[in-house]
């Protein structure tokens, strides 16, 4: 039994976007408003996924090339 029929639909994860919209109308130049709103496929979730250790391999040589000298210490994050 292959993956794809153990597993049956195979969906990507949705994310909502949601769009302020703005507009002047050309007679008196007032302002119209108003929103729009719609379902994204998330592949960028996806290829993160799909790619992990590459993301935290580049991650981790972020974070070596990082400047902790002056950076806060425990005590000062905790004030924060």
């Amino acid at each position: 039994m292959g993956l794809w029929s153990t597993l049956g639909s195979v969906a990507w994860p949705k994310h909502t976007v949601h769009i302020p919209l703005v507009a002047m109308t050309a007679d008196k130049g007032a302002a119209v408003t108003g929103s729009a709103s719609g379902e994204v496929s998330d592949k960028f979730a996806f290829t993160i996924w799909l790619n992990k250790e590459a993301v935290i391999r580049a991650l981790s040589a972020e974070l070596d090339r990082c400047d902790y000298a002056n950076a806060l210490t425990q005590q000062q994050r905790e004030v924060r």
